[in-house]
């Protein structure tokens, strides 16, 4: 994910993240917003301090998506951390210490998932069956919100490949149409099944 969307710019970048502080507020309530509120502020400062604003775009539209399927606000919380810094810049004890442990454990085993599924983009064509991966996916992930950050991460990026080349659309496509999209059959997610087929 990390190196495929770096167009916004740092005003477009900031205005996605007070439209997404807006709709938390919304969505969750004065109270529950909290914790996914200060995981916004906490990227936007990484994102900053790393001149990295496009990942926090990324992230925003991410989380957008995840508030459309209903996720709750620790899911979000992990899915604006993960999508805006890569896993290995992400120091697990101090998301502990600032947004508990559930939002830390989310992380862990969205790293682990982004492996398999950098591991199916590898074998595109192989002979490893697709069926495998998913099952490994599935298995993988101890906590089913961790599927969904990976379906609304990948609906994310299939949306952002407008532009792309036409080489990274088609490998991209073959992947969601063999992993992503029969996942989000599997787990009833329709309307995330849908827009990637």
């Amino acid at each position: 994910m990390f190196a495929t969307e770096t167009s916004f710019d740092t005003q477009s970048a900031l205005l996605r993240s007070d439209a997404l502080k807006a709709r938390l507020v919304a969505h969750f309530g004065d109270t529950d917003c909290a914790k996914p509120v200060r995981a916004l502020d906490f990227i936007a400062s990484a994102c900053r301090a790393s001149e990295r604003l496009g990942q926090m775009g990324i992230a925003c539209g991410v989380a957008d998506i995840l508030l459309d399927l209903d996720m709750d606000p620790d899911a979000v919380s992990a899915t604006l951390i993960s999508s805006a810094i890569p896993p290995k810049e992400i120091d697990l004890e101090a998301i502990t210490s600032a947004f508990g442990a559930e939002v830390s454990e989310l992380l862990r085993g969205i790293d682990r998932a982004g492996k398999i599924e950098a591991f199916s983009a590898q074998q595109v064509g192989a002979a490893v069956s697709v069926e495998s991966l998913r099952k490994m996916l599935l298995a993988l992930a101890d906590d089913v919100r961790v599927v969904l950050i990976k379906l609304a991460e990948r609906t994310h990026y299939m949306r952002s490949l407008t532009k792309a080349d036409d080489a990274i659309r088609r490998a991209a496509a073959v992947q969601t149409h063999e992993l992503f999209a029969p996942l989000a059959n599997r787990l009833g997610v329709f309307q995330i099944k849908w827009e990637l087929e």
